[in-house]
């Protein structure tokens, strides 16, 4: 009587061991996961696609009012220290409450030219912007536009952080 052997494991597939696919296999879907996850952080640096026209326009506005072309500035939006809207560097620097930082004129020019009887969307991710956090450096701090910047700040968070105001606030905007 002939015995035969009969192997009873399974394989992914036919002739090759589950080890040497799970060798092959392995690093292919980490290296995967690694390249969507970097692309994931560096799209989450770009302007929304929804707002990019409008960031466009506030950034030739800008430019035009410091007499200069785009030609003169061109992209840098990896940057840290860059505003994404003006790509010029930071200038009483702006951070929102979703983390992204802006000058603080651009952001206002932003809000303004959009629907400034609500709260903006943030032209990177899109979230609503409840609060603007004012990130000056020292020079910033004792120049004399610093006024100006702080204003335009209370007023926005004012009017959408969402904090309680003074009853004496409430009577003066009803009149």
């Amino acid at each position: 009587m002939t015995h035969t052997h009969h192997d009873t494991s399974t394989h992914f597939i036919e002739g090759i061991s589950n080890d040497l696919v799970f060798l092959l296999i392995g690093p292919t879907i980490f290296v995967t996961l690694v390249i969507i996850v970097l692309k994931m952080f560096r799209s989450s640096r770009d302007i929304h696609p929804r707002h990019l026209e409008l960031v466009q326009e506030i950034r030739q506005r800008v430019l035009e009012a410091r007499g200069e072309t785009p030609e003169q500035h061109p992209s840098h939006r990896n940057a840290d220290d860059r505003c994404p809207i003006c790509i010029d560097v930071l200038k009483f620097a702006v951070e929102t409450n979703c983390a992204h930082i802006f000058c603080c004129s651009c952001i206002i020019s932003y809000w303004e030219h959009g629907s400034s009887m609500s709260a903006m969307q943030c032209p990177i991710c899109r979230q609503e912007v409840r609060v603007l956090l004012p990130d000056f450096t020292h020079e910033e701090e004792i120049s004399d536009n610093v006024n100006e910047q702080t204003n335009k700040i209370r007023l926005y968070n004012r009017r959408f952080s969402g904090e309680p105001r003074p009853m004496k606030v409430n009577l003066k905007m009803k009149n």
